[in-house]
């Protein structure tokens, strides 16, 4: 069960926002705003069900640059499908995320889930907005 007692209905809203907004900067290849969701000294891993460990990747420009370098390889068009998010509040400044990511891939043939999994994050209250200060990705299979 979530906890809101130290954020308001507004932080619980943009916390989610922010979440949304990862994934559909992510999928646009917006990396510019997807910089944006990250703080300066944030930190990335994936880790991969029965693989890799990818990361972690410190800092906001480290890890738009891997992210940047899956999504040359991709030809297909991919969406994270992210769902059952779950807030917990830490204090006044910094929550903690849980959620699902199912992720598409479309061809011109089909789509298809090519993989899912976890993101857990940590988010920070700065400059007035919330951004994502780690970022721990446990996915179900590689991508």
């Amino acid at each position: 069960m979530s906890s809101l007692a130290a954020l308001s209905v507004d932080d619980h809203a943009e916390i989610v926002q922010l979440v949304g907004d990862y994934g559909y900067h992510h999928d646009e290849r917006d990396f510019g705003r997807l910089g944006e969701l990250f703080t300066d000294d944030a930190r990335y891993t994936m880790v991969i069900a029965g693989g890799d460990t990818i990361g972690p990747r410190q800092g906001r420009d480290a890890i738009v640059a891997q992210i940047s370098e899956f999504k040359s390889r991709q030809s297909d068009i991919r969406r994270h499908v992210i769902t059952n998010v779950s807030v917990t509040s830490i204090n006044a400044d910094v929550a903690s995320v849980r959620c699902y990511v199912s992720v598409l891939a479309t061809t011109p043939e089909r789509t298809e889930v090519v993989t899912a999994g976890v993101y857990h994050d940590r988010v920070v209250r700065q400059g007035g907005r919330w951004l994502i200060a780690e970022k721990l990705l446990r996915l179900d299979r590689s991508f």
